[in-house]
C-alpha cells in the first residue's frame, strides 16, 4: 500500500476514515435499516421502496435492531424512532466496517464523522477558509454524463476551483 511505503520511507502518515454520517445518505439508510428491522420482526415489507438502500446486508443491521429494541419501535412514528435507529446503524455498520479493514490489516488512526465535523464549526471554517482564498464560488453544475436532461435538478451550489 502506498501509506505503508511512505512510512517505510520516513514520511509521518496517519490515516483516517470519513465517516458518512450526515444529510440524505444516512437518512436512507435509516429509513432502510427501520425497514429491516420491522421484516426481523416478522413483518412483510414487500418491495424495498424506489431511493432505499436494498442490501442485503440491513438484513443484519435489522436483526440486531431487535436485538437492542426488541418491540420497542414497531409501531411508533418516524420522529421516535429514527435518531435512535441512525445512531445504532451507523454504529453497528462501522464495526463491521472495522473488522473488515483490521481483516485486511488496514489500521485507521482517525475516525472523522460528518456529523461531528459540521457540528464543530469545521466546515463552516472550511468553507470560509476557501472563499477568502478565492477558491469557491456559488455556480450551476451541468448534468453529468449519462444523466438525462429532464431527470438533473440544476440548483445553485458552492463549487471548487479544483483547477487554481
Amino acid at each position: 500500500m502506498i501509506a505503508n511505503l511512505l512510512i517505510s520511507a520516513g514520511f509521518d502518515v496517519q490515516r483516517e476514515y470519513y465517516i458518512n454520517d450526515g444529510g440524505g445518505q444516512a437518512e436512507k439508510l435509516t429509513k432502510s435499516a427501520h425497514l429491516r428491522y420491522l421484516e426481523a420482526l416478522g413483518n412483510n415489507i414487500g418491495e424495498i421502496p424506489e431511493g432505499l438502500y436494498p442490501g442485503e446486508y440491513l438484513k443484519d443491521v435489522g436483526q440486531a435492531l431487535v436485538q437492542e429494541f426488541g418491540t420497542k419501535f414497531q409501531n411508533e412514528p418516524q420522529e421516535v424512532w429514527f435518531d435512535p435507529i441512525m445512531q445504532f446503524s451507523i454504529d453497528f455498520l462501522m464495526d463491521e466496517i472495522k473488522k473488515t479493514l483490521e481483516k485486511y490489516g488496514i489500521t485507521n488512526m482517525v475516525y472523522r464523522s460528518e456529523t461531528a465535523l459540521v457540528k464543530d464549526g469545521s466546515v463552516d471554517k472550511a468553507i470560509q477558509t476557501l472563499r477568502q482564498k478565492g477558491l469557491i464560488y456559488t455556480g450551476i453544475l451541468e448534468a453529468p454524463k449519462g444523466v438525462k436532461i429532464d431527470e438533473w435538478e440544476s440548483k445553485p451550489q458552492l463549487i471548487f476551483k479544483s483547477s487554481e
